[in-house]
């Protein structure tokens, strides 16, 4: 009786949220390391104030493709630190970014941080993504929060010392 029902969008965002991470975690599974290549990419700050920023909207910003594009993006276009590499340094980082209503990318932050090179790789491919399909409110492109997991996952060794 003291039980409260659970939001039916809250469901559905969750679902999507797993569904989203799910993929993410696949495609990240197993990075080539032989393929790493270096790039710098400046990080734009630059938020207009007089502009709201809408979490939730009636039409999502989509990457061009789609999710399964994006995934395949972010594998091709992704630097593993050869730091961390021999280090041996794993996991998730979650970076949280704005699609403007122009459909660009700007104001990337790291959400959930592993290191601070897994962090700097992560912010330098969110920011050199191609422009998206701006997400719509009320059949108007407004500027859309968006957030995705990145997995770093070394290659398992399967030498036994």
């Amino acid at each position: 009786m003291k039980k409260q029902k659970t939001n039916g969008w809250q469901c559905l965002r969750a679902l999507t949220l797993l569904t989203v991470g799910a993929m993410t975690l696949v495609a990240f599974a197993h990075p080539s390391v032989n393929n790493l290549r270096q790039s710098v990419v400046e990080v734009r700050t630059d938020t207009l104030d007089q502009e709201k920023t809408f979490d939730v909207v009636d039409e999502m910003p989509q990457f061009p493709g789609g999710i399964s594009a994006m995934m395949s993006w972010i594998g091709g276009n992704l630097t593993y630190p050869q730091s961390c590499i021999e280090q041996r340094i794993e996991g998730r980082v979650i970076v949280s970014f704005v699609v403007d209503k122009s459909g660009a990318v700007r104001d990337a932050a790291i959400v959930k941080s592993v290191a601070p090179e897994l962090d700097e790789a992560a912010l330098n491919v969110v920011m050199a993504m191609p422009r998206w399909i701006p997400g719509r409110k009320g059949g108007e492109a407004v500027n859309v929060k968006y957030t995705i997991p990145l997995n770093f996952k070394l290659p398992e060794d399967n030498t036994e010392e």
